[in-house]
């Protein structure tokens, strides 16, 4: 009997990335896992949610980003989202999420590695993590937040890590563009 099964494809050859037709430099990025890195739900002040007078809270909702190299070729952006429920001034509710997903780059520009993590992985990341965060919030006796799509400006998030970079660099003396 003859296998002809596929080989198991590694993450780390960057080699494995691109499919056997495609040429060999094209630039590729490959999701290899996403995960759950940390869910925090704090239900400050259950009793006032259940009354009959509980105004509706207003919700504060905060995304970051932060990516970073993993290994050579490897990168992992962290997406989180910090949730927050205000009622007659007063905290109901805090959620905390920190959602995680690995990508494997081969034949990418090093100066172009930083804005895609930021600017196209990052957006993958943003629905599971949304949901993940609603469920947990529900779970705590609240109604959905049903974050917008649009919660998330990556180009200012980004804009913002590129300038902390550049205060960073600036701080510890080195070239900022470096």
């Amino acid at each position: 009997m003859v296998d002809n099964s596929p080989a198991p494809v590694t993450h780390t050859d960057p080699a494995n990335l691109l499919p056997p037709a495609e040429a060999p430099d094209a630039p590729a990025i490959k999701t290899v896992l996403q995960y759950l890195k940390d869910l925090s739900f704090e239900s400050v002040r259950p009793f006032a949610r259940g009354s009959d007078h509980a105004p509706d809270p207003d919700f504060d909702v905060v995304v970051g980003i932060h990516s970073r190299k993993a290994d050579e070729g490897d990168y992992m952006v962290e997406f989180s989202i910090r949730a927050e429920a205000r009622a007659d001034g007063k905290t109901m509710f805090l959620a905390e999420l920190i959602y995680v997903g690995c990508f494997v780059f081969a034949n990418v520009p090093e100066e172009q590695i930083e804005p895609v993590l930021h600017l196209q992985c990052a957006p993958l990341l943003f629905p599971y993590a949304r949901q993940i965060l609603d469920d947990a919030v529900q779970k705590g006796g609240y109604p959905p937040l049903n974050i917008d799509v649009n919660a998330a400006d990556y180009l200012s998030l980004f804009r913002g890590h590129l300038e902390r970079k550049r205060r960073e660099a600036a701080a510890q003396g080195a070239d900022p563009k470096a």
